[in-house]
Parts: structure tokens; C-alpha cells; sequence
């Protein structure tokens, strides 16, 4: 709807790109073919990956490294992958922009972290819109529950996430006591800090 707004294209008409090829990206294909859009592309790390996706809705894969020229083309592109830092700059989107005149573009940031740097939202003929800005919207009937679906998601690989950081941080300090003993003398032990930074030797009363 916002694009239609900025003289843009229906779906029917729409050229969309997803980025990323896990779970989420998943919902995102899905929804854009029930949408009926006019050309659907894949991109991620692992471009076979993203190839299995796409093929599994009629669209095309392609590797992460081709954005620039996927966002130069785009109408619309949705953002969901498992980055630890952001992907797309304002020079990137800047750069597309110079080769699309008269084109608005739509960035769809499904990821936590962001994979789109906020301020890109700030460029004339961008519209960013984030997980905040999505929940923020009025829902249609067809579309509260995909938005549901979404947050789901995204809290449950969340969840994930926090579940594996826990777990390497308890197999690292086993790891470090062990070390320690092998190689201490008898008689003394090792306290770690807290933040396992930090380790000092006491004597064994």
C-alpha cells in the first residue's frame, strides 16, 4: 500500500527480492506468492541454499554478493537473515537509487539485529520498515497472522540464539577447568572471575 502511495507498482507488478534463505525468509516467499508478484529473487550466503528456496516457489536464486544490482531492480526487498551486524549501508542503497530515477524502493527489515542501517530510511524515495513499524501497522485479516507467524519466529530464534551462547559459555569455563588442573601445581586451585577474564592462584588450605 505504501508504495502504490509513492507511484509505485501493485504486487501484481512488483519486483521482489528476499534476502536470506532460513525459516523466516521462508514466510516471506510464501506470502509474496500468495501476493502473485511479477518477479521473485532469492539471495543469500549460500546462493545453492537460496536456490532450494526459490525453486520451491517458482523464483530465482542468487548469491548475496549481487544485491547492489537485485536492489537497483527491486520494488520491493525484505530482509531476514541471521547476520550479526547490518548488510545493506547508506552508501548501497544510495548507489542503487542513482540507477533507478523516479523509482521508490521498500526495505522490509525482518532481522534482529537490523540487516538494513536505519538511517537508510532517511533517503528520499526509501521506505524502511522495521519489525517496530510492521507491529505498529493496522492488520488486515489476511495479514494479522502472518505478522503473528513473523514474531513468533523471530522470538523463537531468538530464543535459540540465547539458548546456544548460554551453553558455549558453560562448555568453555568446563574447558578452562580442566586445563587448569593439568597444568597447576599440586596443592594450588584457580578462581575465575566472573566474566572469565580475570583468574588468580590461591593456596589450597
Amino acid at each position: 500500500e505504501r508504495l502504490a502511495a509513492l507511484g509505485g507498482p501493485v504486487p501484481a507488478d512488483a519486483t521482489l527480492v528476499v534476502v536470506g534463505a532460513g525459516s523466516l525468509s521462508g514466510l516471506a516467499v510464501a506470502h509474496a506468492g500468495r501476493l502473485g508478484v511479477a518477479a521473485l529473487t532469492v539471495a543469500g550466503r549460500t546462493e545453492a541454499k537460496a536456490q532450494r528456496l526459490a525453486e520451491s516457489y517458482d523464483a530465482t536464486g542468487a548469491h548475496l554478493d549481487d544485491l547492489p544490482d537485485l536492489l537497483a531492480d527491486a520494488d520491493v526487498a525484505v530482509f531476514c537473515t541471521g547476520a550479526v551486524g547490518t548488510i545493506v549501508d547508506l552508501e548501497t542503497v544510495a548507489a542503487a537509487l542513482e540507477r533507478r530515477p523516479e523509482r521508490p524502493l521498500v526495505l522490509v527489515d525482518l532481522a534482529l539485529p537490523h540487516d538494513v542501517a536505519p538511517e537508510v530510511g532517511d533517503l528520499p524515495g526509501v521506505i524502511r520498515i522495521d519489525l517496530a513499524a510492521l507491529a505498529s501497522l493496522p492488520a488486515t485479516a489476511g495479514s494479522e497472522a502472518d505478522v503473528r507467524g513473523v514474531g513468533g519466529d523471530v522470538r523463537d530464534q531468538a530464543e535459540r540464539a540465547r539458548s546456544r551462547f548460554s551453553i558455549r559459555r558453560q562448555t568453555s569455563g568446563v574447558r578452562m577447568s580442566c586445563m587448569a588442573r593439568s597444568i597447576m601445581p599440586p596443592g594450588q586451585t584457580i578462581v575465575f572471575a566472573r566474566d572469565m577474564k580475570e583468574a588468580r592462584s590461591i593456596d589450597r588450605r
